[in-house]
């Protein structure tokens, strides 16, 4: 994206794929000393990407841990109050985790710049797929994926002793209905195989307990009725998600082999796809990053 108006901005870009597997973490040192850079000298900040859904909210994300001391969760929720469609990929979720604990080490008494001179050396470089990288995303994408998998699953077995689960449903589709869906388009890949299975056997069972209608049986108002249903047709909404990823990444998991990802963007979805049209090695998405010296456009804040 062309510098429009170079007088009025300084401009910072950080080049991030929005992927599940690209390295965030090893770009947050830079991006956030220009963010404070430009809010110490007074100035307001705009931070964007293409759809301010994954990549420019993971930024804003980490200055706001790195700067009020905030959890990745704190700081997430505190991001969806100004802007609720804020959710970063399932990768850079996992990897603002890590993030929380490197801050962890960091001394928050010493001014920026040593936190930041701090901070460097830590966080890891290249790529998070090789082996000897100190943090393997694939790894932290199955245990969020195991995480969110046991409370599907605990769900469920209470569910089927429970004569009502009407309301506590409602709370597990929306937690779980968006996680999944994530995993599913940017064709998130574990490095634990048994997942796939594991994953087709409780889609399997959420679409069995949403075809059963549970939530709409037992009377009660028209209303309720119809919540309940809108629960049901979520649940197996979460099932088929579920599956078409087992679907998808079933011949590469077992196969041993890990795919790319990025053949879905929540930040670029409107950009070409077509790869006769667009070769692969031009420069990729980006997010960027503008320091505003005489006008107060800023998002968060």
């Amino acid at each position: 994206m062309a510098e429009a108006h170079p007088n009025h901005f300084a401009y910072g870009r950080m080049p991030l794929p929005d992927t599940t597997e690209s390295n965030l973490l090893e770009l947050l040192p830079d991006a956030l000393e220009f963010l404070c850079e430009a809010r110490g000298s007074g100035g307001c900040v705009f931070v964007h990407c293409a759809k301010g859904i994954s990549r420019s909210a993971s930024c804003v994300i980490a200055l706001l841990m790195f700067e009020r001391g905030l959890s990745f969760s704190e700081a997430w929720q505190t991001c969806k109050q100004k802007r609720p469609i804020v959710y970063p990929n399932v990768g850079f979720q996992e990897q603002l985790k890590h993030f929380e604990s490197l801050l962890s080490c960091n001394d928050r008494t010493a001014p920026w710049p040593e936190r930041l001179r701090q901070l460097r050396p830590l966080v890891p470089r290249g790529s998070l797929e090789e082996p000897g990288s100190h943090f393997k995303i694939h790894d932290a994408i199955g245990q969020a994926m195991g995480a969110m998998l046991g409370d599907l699953e605990a769900f469920l077995e209470e569910a089927a002793s429970e004569p009502d689960m009407s309301q506590r449903q409602a709370e597990v589709w929306k937690r779980h209905g968006p996680f999944f869906e994530n995993v599913q388009l940017y064709h998130a890949l574990p490095s634990d195989q048994t997942l796939l299975q594991r994953t087709r056997l409780t889609a399997e069972k959420v679409c069995r307990f949403a075809s059963g209608g549970k939530a709409v049986k037992g009377g009660g108002s028209a209303a309720n009725k119809a919540l309940a249903l809108d629960d049901n047709n979520k649940a197996m909404a979460l099932g088929k998600m579920m599956l078409a990823w087992v679907n998808a990444s079933g011949p590469s998991l077992g196969q041993g082999k890990l795919l790319l990802g990025g053949e879905y963007d929540s930040d670029s979805e409107s950009e070409e796809r077509d790869s006769g049209r667009r070769s692969r090695s031009r420069s990729p998405n980006k997010v960027l990053l503008m320091c505003c010296y005489y006008c107060c456009c800023c998002c968060y804040y």
